[in-house]
């Protein structure tokens, strides 16, 4: 029942995700082209937008992912700028890890749940959902960032000008930070994995147990 908990956990967590990105895409186009009189959008509109907002906050990970601008998946060969931004944000050295020592470190963290405890797993969890906000709200803002700009172009206004400035500055983050935590999760799946097994020791008999 508890795995059950934390994967349906995960799996909204990873929704909501997709959700809040895709409605920065959403937002970012009605103020582009000055549509923000939604105060009375009926509830079923408002169900529609949301997923709309879904769908692209997931389409524009997976674009970004095909473009290998971001991505989800292990990355056995890091290129210069991004393992500087991991010695730069872990001050940690980065140790190569090939896919198939990926692989089964995953596979290993899978089965060793209850050695490796709540507390390493929790960490982990934590560096899965910062990596899939990093990959989404990264490509999201970008998609973002250019449609605002489209309007700063048009306009001339200074705000829209700091504005899409400022959705771009932020997205550059996000960005980096998608490929540190990539990195970051490989790293510790491995370390978890090669933990050593915890010495269950036998509970103590009942003293006044009856032979």
């Amino acid at each position: 029942m508890d795995e059950f908990v934390k994967a349906f956990r995960h799996f909204i967590t990873r929704d909501v995700i997709y959700v809040i990105g895709g409605s920065c895409i959403v937002v970012s186009f009605l103020y582009a082209f000055d549509r923000f009189h939604t105060a009375d959008m009926p509830i079923a509109i408002q169900l529609f937008v949301a997923g709309v907002s879904y769908v692209l906050g997931y389409a524009a990970q997976e674009a970004f992912g095909l473009l290998r601008v971001t991505s989800t998946e292990h990355q056995p060969n890091p290129p210069s700028l991004v393992l500087w931004l991991f010695r730069r944000f872990t001050h940690k050295t980065w140790t190569p890890i090939d896919a198939a020592t990926y692989e089964s470190a995953s596979a290993t963290v899978a089965q060793r749940t209850s050695d490796i405890g709540d507390e390493a797993l929790s960490r982990l969890d934590r560096i899965i959902v910062l990596k899939q906000v990093g990959t989404t709200m990264g490509a999201c803002g970008a998609v973002s960032s250019v449609v605002v700009g489209m309007r700063a172009l048009r306009s001339g206004d200074a705000f829209d000008v700091a504005l899409s400035i400022g959705i771009l500055a932020a997205t550059v983050v996000l960005i980096a930070i998608a490929w540190v935590k990539r990195l970051d999760l490989s790293r510790v799946t491995v370390r978890l994995a090669n933990l050593p097994k915890r010495d269950v020791q036998p509970k103590p008999a009942d003293a006044n147990a009856q032979d």
